[in-house]
């Protein structure tokens, strides 16, 4: 099976950029979550990504009401939390979750790192990634999120095109 890592758009013209809650906040609150975004001009259409990855302080994804629905099919542990997105501003406002998929120690040791520790070259072992087929690893300060072939063919039969994606290598059987 092939897996693809995923990536924002964050350079789509007048992108809504959300501003996360630490992870104490994100999952020990009760009360319904709203987070907030901002954008560089209230005039012009604002672009709602699929999918954003957060800062080193809230480690979670927040992804699309739309995006969630496939994933969640396909996902294997992990948790999610919904939450509203938009901009008070406009009175924009959809439907996301904050979403921590399973992390797994799933990287061969032919992945390659960065000097601070991240990852810069992701490559799978098929043995410890088994059948997962939505999950993040892990580097030093970010995670990065990990989709089978499968899930991004759904997602982009969906329409779902405001992220990148690149393939990962796999080693093993």
């Amino acid at each position: 099976m092939n897996y693809y890592k995923l990536m924002e758009a964050d350079d789509l013209p007048n992108t809504l950029i959300p501003e996360f809650p630490s992870t104490s906040a994100i999952w020990s609150a009760a009360e319904p979550l709203f987070l907030k975004g901002t954008v560089r001009n209230e005039k012009e259409y604002i672009n709602f990504l699929s999918f954003y990855r957060s800062g080193i302080l809230s480690k979670a994804f927040l992804v699309s009401a739309e995006t969630w629905e496939i994933w969640r099919e396909f996902q294997d542990g992990g948790r999610c939390r919904p939450c509203a997105f938009g901009h008070l501003g406009t009175r924009q406002v959809k439907p996301y979750y904050l979403a921590m998929p399973k992390i797994m120690d799933a990287l061969h040791e032919e992945t390659v790192y960065q000097r601070d520790g991240n990852i810069e070259t992701v490559c799978l072992s098929k043995e410890k990634v088994g059948a997962n087929q939505v999950f993040a690893v892990k580097g030093s300060t970010q995670m990065e999120l990990l989709l089978s072939e499968d899930i991004l063919e759904e997602m982009l039969r969906g329409n779902l095109t405001s992220f990148y994606y690149e393939q990962v290598e796999t080693r093993g059987k």
